[in-house]
């Protein structure tokens, strides 16, 4: 019978074979998915003796320092790969965070979903998730997404590579997301918040954010927020300060709860009928004044179902 900490390795491979992405020893431990109500033991030296037990030979494979499920060798090169278009993409999304901010009513700009932990595929888009001053978040997206609408690079469903996905923001004073899980473990969700990969936030507010979502750590033992690499930070110049103070002063109080009614109504009016049609019926599309989640193929309902799939038949 495997032990409890057995079948967390297990479940953490499989939910990260679902994307085709191989896991070093550290990213287990960091990951690490518990499965029962139980605390296991689950020290880095303990999982990686597990990892190389004969009773998970069976189950799992190792190589070039990656452990991923029987037969899939494959992915550990597809995951090199998918480091290099990684690479490039980071490089167009820092370029476009150092225009973002600029806009006073950003607070937090994070990368997320596959480009945030190196998995980006050629032809994926650039996913944002941003945390926008509180009562500004509709202004906060409409300023957002201006350059990228006027110069064709937002995606379409036919024209995804490299484009700026900004289809996911909150506001400051709404941190936690705990009540967008589609599910009562939602599984994609969790690891989704472990993994916002914060790029420019000024004000501190990725701590709070994680903190605000400490229900993932019932399911992580071993999470640690994100120490962005320096390279990949984006911070204030003096130019970009300046224009955050006059900005402020802008949008300011009933100026600004004007400028936000406006651009409300218009953003609204321009939403297309598929999105109105299913807003604020589940959590794939919410939109109100602290949530804008424009996610009408959200699929985490597939991944979790393929996850426990995988895992029925291989942990009896």
């Amino acid at each position: 019978m495997l032990s409890g900490l057995e079948k967390s390795i297990i479940a953490t491979l499989v939910y990260f074979d679902i994307f085709d992405y191989p896991l070093t020893t550290l990213e287990v431990f960091k990951w690490l998915l518990q499965q029962g109500d139980g605390q296991i033991e689950n020290s880095f030296y303990q999982i990686k003796s597990t990892l190389d037990k004969d009773s998970l030979k069976k189950i799992i494979d190792q190589k070039n320092g990656f452990y991923f499920l029987k037969h899939r060798e494959r992915i550990v090169d597809q995951r090199l790969e998918n480091y290099k278009v990684a690479e490039r993409k980071f490089k167009k999304a820092i370029r476009f965070i150092k225009m973002l901010r600029f806009n006073p009513l950003i607070k937090m700009v994070a990368i997320c979903n596959s480009l945030a932990f190196s998995n980006a595929g050629d032809y994926s888009d650039i996913d944002f998730f941003i945390i926008a001053k509180k009562k500004r978040i509709w202004l906060a997206r409409f300023w957002a997404n201006f350059l990228p609408k006027i110069f064709g690079l937002r995606p379409t469903r036919s024209d995804t590579q490299d484009k700026l996905c900004l289809t996911f923001f909150i506001a400051e004073d709404k941190l936690s997301i705990a009540d967008l899980q589609c599910s009562q473990f939602d599984i994609y969700l969790a690891y989704w918040i472990s993994q916002v990969l914060p790029i420019y936030d000024p004000d501190q507010l990725y701590p709070q954010f994680i903190k605000a979502n400490n229900w993932i750590e019932k399911y992580f033992p071993n999470f640690l927020p994100y120490q962005v690499n320096i390279r990949r930070k984006v911070k204030d110049s003096i130019i970009s300060k300046s224009f955050r103070r006059l900005g402020g002063l802008i949008y300011w109080r009933v100026w600004g709860n004007w400028q936000e009614s406006l651009v409300k109504n218009i953003q609204l009016a321009a939403l297309p009928a598929t999105l109105k049609e299913v807003a604020n019926q589940g959590t794939k599309v919410v939109i109100n004044d602290q949530v804008l989640k424009f996610h009408d193929n959200d699929r985490r309902v597939k991944f979790k179902k393929m996850f426990e799939e995988k895992m029925s038949k291989l942990v009896n």
